[in-house]
C-alpha cells in the first residue's frame, strides 16, 4: 500500500492527492495499533510487577504480543485503515 501511494504521486495533481492520502491512512492505522501495543504491554508488565524502566523486558513483552496477536493486529490495522478520514 505504501509503495502504492509512493507510485500515485507521480500523476499530477490526482495523483498527489491520492498518494498522500493513502499513506495518511497507513501512519494513522500504524500510530493506532502502536498505541495498542504499547498499551497491552505495559499493561502486562504492571500485571507481572516488572520495572517498567527495563526496556528489555518492554521489548520481550512487545514482542510476545506481536507473535501471538497476529491476526487481530491485521484486523485492527485494516479496520483503522478503513476508518480513517483526512481532513478537507
Amino acid at each position: 500500500m505504501l509503495g502504492a501511494g509512493e507510485l500515485l504521486k507521480f500523476i499530477p495533481v490526482f495523483g498527489s492527492f491520492v498518494g498522500a492520502a493513502i499513506e495518511s491512512g497507513i501512519a494513522y492505522a500504524i500510530t493506532i495499533v502502536s498505541a495498542y501495543v504499547y498499551i497491552k504491554a505495559i499493561t502486562l508488565m504492571a500485571r507481572k510487577r516488572i520495572d517498567f524502566n527495563n526496556e528489555e523486558k518492554l521489548q520481550h513483552e512487545v514482542d510476545e504480543i506481536l507473535r501471538n496477536d497476529k491476526e487481530e493486529i491485521k484486523a485492527m490495522l485494516k479496520e483503522a485503515k478503513n476508518s480513517y478520514k483526512p481532513q478537507k
